[in-house]
């Protein structure tokens, strides 16, 4: 959906900028618009772009995930659990490596599940 609008209002923009004449045409025929200038459109165009970019950037970001996930067999939640347990046996191994325990080289032997930057999550 949000792909949708912010391909019109890109379309809408070059539009307004290669066929000047018959946008202001366009326009004229809408009774309530005549009065107002092309510059109020070009306004909301640009602002309807600018709020949907970065929400079909997010968007975007969220379908990478879950295709990551589902390349993996994962659910989100096991995603999420897993992603914590390894940040908790990373800090649990740099405090144990600090004092020189062994456990440290028994996790790293583990199977771990492959995650995303933190970034991407």
């Amino acid at each position: 959906m949000i792909g949708i609008i912010l391909s019109t209002c890109l379309y809408l923009l070059v539009d307004i900028f290669l066929n000047a004449d018959d946008f202001d045409l366009r326009i004229q025929e809408i009774g309530f618009m005549k009065n107002l200038p092309r510059e109020f459109f070009v306004a909301l165009l640009v602002t309807m772009v600018g709020i949907n970019g970065p929400l079909f950037l997010l968007d975007f970001q969220l379908v990478v995930l879950h295709i990551f996930l589902a390349s993996q067999h994962l659910t989100t939640y096991e995603y999420i659990m897993t992603k914590r347990s390894q940040l908790e046996d990373a800090e649990n191994e740099a405090r144990e490596t600090e004092s020189g325990g062994q456990e440290a080289t028994e996790r790293a032997l583990t199977k771990r599940v492959r995650t995303l930057p933190h970034w991407m999550d």
